[in-house]
């Protein structure tokens, strides 16, 4: 297709970018919301845990001034103290979203790559790239440009800088689409998502894991220049660095409060709903809509003046919910239930990430048990594999399985599992499918879903079904939430001993009040 812009009035300038008709972006929205907008997104990548010479947080290239500027939001989010000084981050703006650019002769064997970068961006959003000339110079009243060259990593300068062609690294090892899209979002003024002043609302980033020196890699900015537009912080980003980004030890560095959002971060696969939620409204895209549609559900009004969906829901308005559409990252609460690799028994799809979370009530244990099971072997399982999280703490750890061995049944420790499926980009298998079984309560529906760090036996339940009025027939549980009357007894009663360093929380629910006994 043929995209043809109006510059001026005296020039219109086409741009030949690769043919994506509608139906092509239907299609791709839906693999998107298989394969990314729904968390399966492609494993961590290794291009940015390196950080460019002379880059901030890896691959940032900041003027003086800039930096200045980010050295300020930095210790105002560190204080507390809004200095309320204005940043004229609309200066670096392109203006009308039109972005000229130009290749560097060391970049001409990556132009095809460059170019689906470029239209990663053009499709979703309405900013516009165009061969940078000098009849487009006159016609936009600058001489701004971004640049491509093959550099020694990936890395852009942030904003229009004003500075005429301003260099972006496309270096070894960074030709992904996703990751060109990722330092043509710097180059068009975004930072990373987790210098975000609301990120702790979502993630910890652990500095004892970090590379002695790298701490300013994590820094947070402060909430008094930077705009988060009412976009919900987003681990899926493009933007987003990955779990494992300057570590020092090969532990993570980042840790998402929710443990199934952990697989999301480092995505340079494609954009999330959220990052062309921000970039629609950032740039007004909908601003020549003379509309008065509501989207529903956290929905936008696109470029093409219609609601934009978020994954799993569609319609008009964005008012229909199907969770069948969600793909493999799930809550698992129901009593039993059955977990499948994408696709099962057909072949699974590379660079895809799975994760279901099981959650059963105070007390209760999992059981995991597989029909089938066939994966790439590898001896030491590193590229497609099945880990399983059954231990007291669901955030580490875990046995880790590949091959055609079916694995034998496996019984968790609390009342939580986390299974988490993982492929490389090569060499594919029929993948598995196994069953599990809650033993004892679930959690409520009507419940909040248990909070992380995960919930184990030492941690109150959320409601479960009331207690038993018989006192001789009456299970052992380690915590709960209780009606007006009932019986409770300890873990393990009747048919052994409770166990040591062990606390039990037992909410007891009256007309008037809660009362809590240990």
């Amino acid at each position: 297709m043929k995209l043809c812009v109006l510059l001026g009035a005296v020039l219109a300038v086409c741009h030949l970018v690769a043919g994506r008709s509608k139906d092509y972006r239907m299609a791709k929205g839906k693999v998107l919301q298989e394969l990314h907008g729904t968390g399966s997104v492609r494993p961590e990548p290794a291009e940015e845990i390196d950080d460019t010479v002379g880059a901030f947080q890896s691959d940032m290239l900041l003027t003086p001034k800039q930096m200045q500027e980010v050295m300020e939001l930095i210790e105002e989010g560190k204080s507390g103290v809004d200095k309320r000084k204005a940043v004229a981050y609309l200066s670096y703006r392109w203006p009308q979203n039109m972005v000229p650019y130009e290749f560097d002769s060391s970049s001409e064997a990556d132009r095809d790559a460059i170019m689906a970068g470029m239209s990663l961006w053009s499709e979703e959003s309405c900013v516009q790239f165009v061969p940078y000339s000098a009849q487009v110079a006159s016609s936009l009243g600058h001489e701004n440009r971004i640049q491509f060259y093959k550099g020694s990593g990936c890395s852009s300068y942030v904003g229009m800088i004003g500075a005429g062609a301003q260099q972006v690294s496309i270096g070894n090892g960074c030709t992904g689409a996703g990751t060109i899209a990722h330092e043509i979002g710097h180059a068009l003024g975004w930072h990373h998502e987790q210098s975000r002043p609301d990120r702790d609302e979502a993630v910890t980033i652990n500095y004892d894991n970090v590379q002695p020196g790298r701490e300013i890699n994590f820094a947070k900015y402060s909430t008094a220049q930077i705009s988060t537009h009412d976009v919900p912080y987003d681990i899926s980003s493009i933007m987003h660095y990955g779990s494992g980004y300057f570590s020092a030890n090969g532990e993570p560095t980042i840790v998402a409060l929710d443990p199934v959002d952990q697989f999301l971060m480092g995505n340079r696969a494609d954009f999330s709903f959220y990052d062309m939620k921000l970039a629609n409204i950032m740039f007004g895209c909908s601003d020549h809509c003379n509309t008065n549609l509501q989207c529903q559900n956290e929905g936008y009004i696109g470029k093409d003046c219609t609601c934009v969906c978020k994954p799993g829901y569609s319609g008009t308005h964005c008012e229909s919910f199907n969770p069948d559409s969600l793909g493999c990252i799930r809550k698992m609460t129901a009593l039993t239930g059955t977990l499948e690799s994408s696709g099962y028994p057909a072949q699974y799809q590379n660079n895809a990430v799975c994760a279901w979370q099981i959650m059963g009530g105070a007390g209760s244990t999992i059981s995991l048990s597989f029909e089938a099971f066939s994966l790439e072997t590898d001896a030491t399982c590193r590229y497609d594999k099945l880990t399983v999280r059954a231990g007291t703490d669901i955030s580490t750890g875990g046995q880790v399985f590949c091959g055609t061995t079916i694995p034998p049944e496996i019984e968790s420790v609390g009342n939580q599992m986390l299974v988490i499926f993982s492929s490389d980009n090569i060499i594919t298998a029929p993948g598995f499918q196994a069953n599990y079984v809650i033993h004892g309560n679930t959690v409520a529906t009507n419940a909040p879903p248990p909070p992380f760090p995960a919930i184990t036996t030492k941690q109150p339940a959320v409601a479960t079904t009331r207690a038993p009025t018989n006192c001789e027939v009456i299970p052992g549980t380690c915590g709960g939430t209780y009606g007006n009357a009932g019986c409770i007894a300890s873990p393990n009663y009747g048919e052994g001993t409770y166990n040591s360093d062990e606390e039990c929380i037992y909410n007891i629910e009256t007309r008037t009040k809660l009362l809590s006994d240990r």
